[in-house]
């Protein structure tokens, strides 16, 4: 039986970063969920089991810092640095 697929939700409003940021976890072996504003990332949050949300801190009505961030990256993020983040909040 397959190992369940972890589902990861990238919470942010600029469409490339937001597609970019979906491909980098698809390609590390998540289920990506997006969203560009809060609204539709807190419906998410309430709907779906998420092992990760990666949450822009600029982001309208929502601060990535205040919603109790475990890890902080600075844009641009390279793929092994954003794998290495997720993989570490999931080992925690």
């Amino acid at each position: 039986m397959p190992a369940k697929q972890n589902t990861i939700n990238v919470v942010e409003d600029e469409q490339d970063a937001a597609e970019t940021f979906a491909e980098m976890m698809r390609l590390s072996g998540f289920r990506v969920l997006k969203a560009a504003g809060s609204g539709p990332a807190i419906s998410k949050i309430n709907k779906e089991e998420l092992a990760v949300v990666i949450l822009d801190i600029m982001i309208p009505n929502i601060s990535g810092l205040e919603a109790g961030a475990s890890v902080y990256l600075t844009k641009p993020v390279g793929y092994l640095d954003l794998k290495g983040a997720v993989e570490k909040v999931l080992r925690a």
